[in-house]
């Protein structure tokens, strides 16, 4: 679901590459929640995965943790910077005055820090959410194998985390550059999000007290109504300084019932959304490489 709305969105987004007008439907900016569904899943499975290895070994192995991470997102990550390199040699991609320190960002993945500071080229700039995952990879065994009250650990690190983000926002409106990208790039780097994911993974992990309520078919239905309308009108808005959070809450809720809630009112479970989920990071991480690609060449014989 989360990458299909990212993929569909910046499909409307770039049809003027095709020589078409777009619909418009981009302009809502349901593809950074999009992202965020994205973040809450990835802090879920990895804390829930992270917390079964600590009980059953008693201990994190943090060499093969960050091995399997590696092998998992680097080989197409850096494939696409590659091919995008091509690109601009051959002129299939607009230069810029600035690739030199872009393509240093995004390959030193800290794609976040430049996206923030206004970096970025057509066919990895959706990468940025890349550098954001790997950082809080390398940090959240750590979290995890230190905490002694894990539900605490997740509070605190959430609660600092909005600290930083109130007072970047207060810098900002003061007009301070610094305050400007300090904002932007903490909202760049929702580890919030991730760590609400995580929350809900420790949730299912203990068998929660909690978890009846959010598995009653009231909270359900209220989540995935705001997920439909959130995707189809609007992005359900309140303030746009916790407008993440509130969404990643949701998302962490249909998360716990669509993976551990024997009676969830939908069951995504099925070949179709089992097989785009199993290639939903490939599509990710290429998809603007293809939108590219394709206009040229759909242009050209078109």
């Amino acid at each position: 679901i989360a990458v299909l709305i990212v993929l569909l969105f910046h499909i409307d987004q770039f049809l003027s590459l095709f020589g078409l007008k777009e619909i418009g439907y981009h302009h809502t900016g349901m593809a950074g929640f999009g992202v965020v569904l994205f973040f809450v899943l990835s802090g879920f499975l990895i804390t829930y995965l992270l917390l079964i290895e600590k009980k059953e070994f008693k201990g994190l192995d943090f060499r093969k943790f960050y091995i399997r991470r590696i092998l998992r997102i680097w080989p197409i990550y850096y494939l696409v910077l590659l091919i995008t390199i091509i690109l601009l040699c051959i002129g299939l991609i607009s230069n810029n005055n600035h690739i030199f320190i872009t393509l240093l960002f995004y390959s030193l993945l800290l794609s976040n820090v430049g996206y923030s500071l206004g970096f970025g080229l057509i066919t990895i700039t959706p990468l940025w959410s890349v550098g954001v995952e790997e950082q809080f990879y390398l940090i959240w065994p750590l979290v995890l194998s230190k905490s002694k009250n894990i539900f605490k650990s997740f509070i605190l690190f959430i609660t600092i985390y909005l600290t930083i983000k109130i007072f970047a926002y207060t810098l900002s409106n003061f007009s301070f550059e610094t305050g400007k990208f300090l904002y932007a790039f903490i909202s760049n780097t929702p580890f919030d999000s991730m760590t609400i994911g995580a929350l809900a993974a420790w949730m299912v992990y203990s068998n929660n007290k909690i978890l009846p309520f959010l598995y009653n078919p009231l909270s359900q239905c209220a989540c995935w109504l705001f997920l439909a309308i959130s995707i189809l009108y609007k992005p359900i808005h309140i303030t746009s300084l916790f407008d993440t959070e509130l969404h990643a809450f949701v998302y962490a809720v249909i998360i716990i019932n669509v993976s551990s809630n024997k009676k969830t009112i939908i069951n995504l479970e099925n070949i179709f959304f089992n097989f785009i989920g199993q290639i939903s990071y490939g599509i990710y991480i290429y998809h603007m490489t293809i939108i590219v690609l394709l206009s040229h060449l759909i242009r050209k014989i078109l």
